[in-house]
């Protein structure tokens, strides 16, 4: 694994990668191309959002980021789509987890 660094950044509904050789390798041209439908260029990649938010978007992309081992540097706009995703998640599962303390009947229900 590498430890380059990617370069995240949005333009309008766009999500920009700037990076390593590695993002032109066969199984990024896959993800970026095949399955988010992006387009190549000359530092690497440039995805719409489509019919999607560009907070999923640029979830997905930070996550395969980091499962290659790269290092993603994000711009304010991503950092804060991501960074909300993630309180969003901690959120569900702290409700979860509270949900499942009640049923089990650890935990009274006060108003």
């Amino acid at each position: 694994m590498s430890s380059a660094v990617v370069d995240l950044r949005l333009d309008g509904r766009d999500l920009l990668l700037e990076g390593p050789a590695e993002l032109h390798d066969r199984r990024s041209r896959r993800f970026f191309r095949t399955i988010l439908g992006g387009d190549i260029t000359t530092d690497g990649w440039r995805i719409s959002a489509r019919n999607q938010p560009t907070a999923q978007l640029v979830l997905r992309v930070d996550r395969y980021i980091n499962q290659r081992g790269w290092t993603p540097k994000r711009d304010n706009l991503v950092a804060r789509d991501i960074e909300f995703a993630l309180e969003r998640r901690r959120s569900f599962e702290r409700t979860a987890a509270a949900a499942r303390d009640w049923k089990a009947g650890k935990v009274a229900v006060t108003e």
